[in-house]
């Protein structure tokens, strides 16, 4: 009996072992299944990214990917932004220049005029000059008179034959009032010309709103140089020439400046012209 127990229970283990390994093959097939699906849509995904890459790497060929062409649209506005603004700034600079070339044509032009009518002047100034030079040298001849008149005629006596007569002593003439001459010394003659000459130049006077000075005109907007002992040496420009008085402005600062016609005849100040800047 003991026998036939054990045999029995030989033949329900091996029943049970062989249920075991059928659930261990059963679940190792289930897995194999699993891992078969992943690796397939693993697949499927790579191949519709690769799909949908291709996509657009054929749009960008074509000139026709959305992206692209949102891009491109806006640098075309900046483009047309930035060719639209160099071109109103191109005008602007094109009116600024015409606008500087006519204020310094009109400059040059009335600069021109004002020097012909300047040159005009002192050529005349210095012709009235040299005339006055040579009527008061003429004046100083016609009181001196002419040197050669003075001199005394020689004469060659001759010896008396003694049967010639004596002859009466030769009675002298009186010079009417009229033809005296009254003669200077030629360094005091010379002297009186530089003094006339000298009172000429240092002359000061204004005159339509000109400055004499130094037998030359000055005038409103002419650049000088102004020197004097206590203000030292200074470019102006000539602001205005009225009365007794001339005014400056500096260049230097813009501050005005005035200047008496007294004070420029004693010396204490002189006005020089200088280049226009």
């Amino acid at each position: 009996m003991s026998m036939i127990f054990d045999e029995e229970e030989d033949l329900d283990e091996t029943d049970e072992d062989t249920d075991e390994a059928s659930e261990q093959e059963g679940d190792g097939g289930q897995t194999k299944t699993d891992s078969g699906q992943y690796v397939e849509i693993k697949e499927q995904v790579y191949q519709d990214q690769l799909a949908q890459f291709k996509k657009q790497l054929q749009q960008l060929r074509d000139l026709c990917h959305p992206e692209y062409n949102r891009r491109l649209k806006k640098i075309e506005l900046n483009y047309k932004d930035r060719l639209r603004t160099n071109a109103l700034w191109r005008d602007h600079c094109i009116e600024v220049v015409e606008k500087e070339y006519v204020g310094e044509k009109r400059i040059a032009v009335k600069e021109f005029e004002e020097k012909k009518i300047e040159l005009r002047e002192n050529l005349i100034v210095d012709l009235e000059e040299k005339r006055k030079l040579i009527e008061a040298e003429r004046h100083s001849i016609e009181l001196t008179g002419d040197p050669a008149e003075s001199k005394p005629i020689m004469t060659r006596k001759l010896r008396r034959r003694p049967n010639d007569p004596v002859p009466a002593p030769e009675k002298r003439r009186k010079i009417p009032p009229s033809q005296l001459n009254y003669a200077l010394d030629e360094k005091d003659a010379e002297n009186d010309l530089k003094e006339i000459a000298r009172a000429a130049v240092s002359e000061v006077k204004i005159e339509d709103g000109k400055l004499w000075y130094e037998r030359r005109w000055f005038h409103r907007g002419q650049s000088v140089f102004v020197e004097g002992k206590t203000v030292g040496r200074f470019a102006a420009n000539v602001s205005l020439v009225s009365g007794d008085a001339v005014s400056v402005k500096k260049t230097s600062d813009g501050s005005k400046f005035r200047i008496f016609v007294s004070q420029l005849a004693k010396g204490k100040f002189s006005i020089k012209r200088r280049a226009a800047s």
